[in-house]
């Protein structure tokens, strides 16, 4: 009988064992099932996004509500390590072979290849945009993820209202900073342009 315990934990070890070495291949390699490519894809890019996680609310029936006291990153490093792991994935997709893909397996590779494969060939006029003008920007974003996105059902989510609050200040502080790199393309922002935007940033935070 103690033999056959014996047997049973460690077959029950390397079941574990196994699961944790397919789940780490599944997430840092290439994924067995190019469906599982595409969840990892999903979960790196909605786990870097806490702003994304409070919209959809993906992680709060599982008790995790952490994200919410933070603000997504939106500092320059920050977004080339986010293009550079779009440039791996984009090779990784390439990987699968894809001739034998019909029906809805051929359309969601066709739209993963379209969409990623854009951002990628993109690269050259990655600042050849307007983060901040009249229209959209974190002027407005901010403002409608707190009042409209974020909720506020008990303390510790009113600590979490409060501590993404603070961050306020960096977060604008990283997108004043990105008119520099917009300038380096040859680039005027817009946000020079409309001083009532930048007005706007400053009152949303009390700073005015």
């Amino acid at each position: 009988m103690r033999r056959a315990f014996t047997w049973l934990g460690l077959g029950l070890v390397g079941l574990i064992a196994a699961a944790a070495a397919l789940a780490a291949h599944t997430w840092y390699a290439k994924p067995l099932s190019i469906d599982w490519f595409y969840t990892r894809v999903f979960l790196q890019f909605a786990l870097d996004d806490p702003e994304l996680l409070t919209e959809i609310r993906l992680l709060e029936p599982y008790g995790f509500r952490g994200h919410n006291a933070r603000l997504t990153d939106a500092s320059l490093a920050h977004q080339n390590e986010q293009f550079a792991r779009l440039e791996d994935d984009y090779a990784t997709l390439h990987r699968y072979d894809s001739s034998n893909y019909s029906g809805q397996d051929r359309l969601s590779y066709d739209i993963f290849d379209y969409y990623v494969g854009t951002e990628v060939r993109g690269e050259p006029w990655r600042f050849h945009n307007y983060p901040v003008n009249p229209l959209f920007g974190i002027q407005s974003e901010l403002p409608n993820l707190m009042t409209q996105m974020q909720r506020v059902d008990d303390a510790s989510d009113a600590e979490d209202y409060l501590a993404r609050l603070n961050q306020f200040p960096r977060r604008i502080d990283q997108v004043r900073g990105a008119p520099r790199v917009h300038q380096y393309t040859g680039l005027r922002q817009l946000c020079q342009q409309s001083p009532r935007a930048a007005r706007v940033i400053e009152v949303d935070v009390g700073q005015e």
